[in-house]
């Protein structure tokens, strides 16, 4: 079994947050040695530059989905393969709300753009039809990744929401994993931590 506490960061300058924790050419590094570069509609290489697409903004908020394990569920995994599909599933179960809020925000103040926590999950990743040339299935839907546009999650985590990221060891999951979203708005937006849940479990 697991929790999950939503954690969120007041508003942020959004040019202060892109000078401070953008370092696109060390994360796109990171990319190019991904096997599915190239692949994936929310991921690298863009048809555009990332970095034009951020002028516009004036706020950001972040957000986090942290989710605590138990010592049951920590120690659940076999093997490299268990232990991948477990993260997996818990992270994509447990950061669903929060994609689903953000993207409810995004329509709710029109010219904003959120971010979600990590890969895509809209697809499975083998089935996006960027592998075959053909536009995404689900535009309105699928989101890019703050790593995705070169921003380090690791920094974001713990300078902004306070809470270190965590890795499994010997496949022993951590006490906690952490997802890092977002939302770039033109304008503040009133009470954005009241638009997420406190706590929920799975």
């Amino acid at each position: 079994m697991y929790r999950t506490e939503i954690i969120t960061a007041s508003v942020l300058s959004a040019p202060d947050y892109v000078r401070a924790f953008r370092d696109a050419e060390r994360f796109a590094v990171c990319c190019r040695a991904c096997p599915d570069y190239g692949r994936v509609w929310t991921c690298p290489p863009f048809g555009f530059d990332p970095a034009d697409r951020l002028q516009r903004f004036r706020c950001l908020y972040v957000v986090g989905t942290k989710v605590w394990l138990d010592e049951e569920l920590r120690h659940a995994p076999s093997d490299a393969v268990s232990q991948r599909e477990i993260s997996v599933r818990i992270l994509t179960e447990a950061r669903r709300g929060m994609d689903e809020r953000l993207l409810a925000l995004e329509t709710e103040y029109p010219g904003s753009l959120a971010f979600f926590a990590g890969s895509c999950s809209v697809c499975p990743r083998e089935r996006c039809t960027r592998r075959n040339g053909e536009a995404c299935r689900y535009p309105g839907r699928a989101r890019s990744s703050l790593e995705a546009y070169g921003f380090d999650v690791s920094r974001t985590a713990s300078e902004i929401l306070g809470v270190p990221l965590k890795w499994s060891e010997n496949f022993v999951l951590p006490e906690y994993f952490l997802s890092v979203g977002g939302l770039f708005a033109e304008r503040e937006i009133p009470a954005f931590a009241d638009r997420f849940g406190s706590v929920g479990r799975g």
